[in-house]
């Protein structure tokens, strides 16, 4: 018998004895959200926070943020004048790359903004660590791509007889990967 709290810290999330279960818990995550300037420096930090994740289990919420990462690398729209051949002053509009410390501008703004917004949902996430290898099981893996990611899943599948003798599914998810597509051309 290990002698375990309820705060036990394993694989980077905390483990709770009572519920067997990993659960997502950020102790700090309150001033670094008052800390928000919605610039990609602020993004950075709250991703980089997010973002260690062993058994992949904050995956789809970690991708999302990453690709409105990749989207404040693209930057916003700017007017810019320049001379034209014949001697005229030309107004074009340029996509220039957001500084670290410059704010957000529309569209990103409120893609952060509710990002943010959703962030503190993630606060008690429960991951069950208990498996019951008593009944004959399946590995199921499930994969998906698009043009801005990639992202796999896998569970463990089992059929459990309940009270009345009908077959229940359950499940336990064991592991996501993700990633974002390059923007190099």
């Amino acid at each position: 018998e290990l002698p375990l709290s309820d705060d036990s810290k394993v694989l980077g999330l905390t483990y709770s004895a009572t519920k067997d279960a990993f659960i997502l818990e950020y102790s700090d995550f309150k001033s670094l959200m008052n800390q928000n300037k919605n610039t990609r420096r602020t993004m950075l930090q709250i991703l980089a926070t997010l973002a260690y994740d062993v058994l992949g289990a904050r995956t789809p919420f970690v991708l999302k943020g990453r690709v409105l990462l990749q989207l404040s690398y693209l930057g916003h729209e700017k007017e810019v004048k320049e001379k034209g051949p014949d001697g005229r002053i030309i107004t074009k509009k340029q996509t220039i790359p957001y500084k670290w410390d410059e704010p957000f501008q529309e569209p990103l703004l409120s893609k952060w903004q509710e990002y943010v917004s959703l962030i503190p949902q993630l606060q008690g996430f429960q991951l069950p660590r208990y498996l019951p290898l008593i009944y004959p099981y399946k590995i199921v893996v499930m994969s998906d791509a698009s043009n801005t990611c990639v992202a796999a899943a896998a569970w463990l599948v089992w059929e459990e007889p309940n009270s009345k003798n009908k077959i229940k599914y359950k499940s336990r998810l064991r592991m996501c990967r993700e990633k974002e597509r390059a923007r190099k051309t």
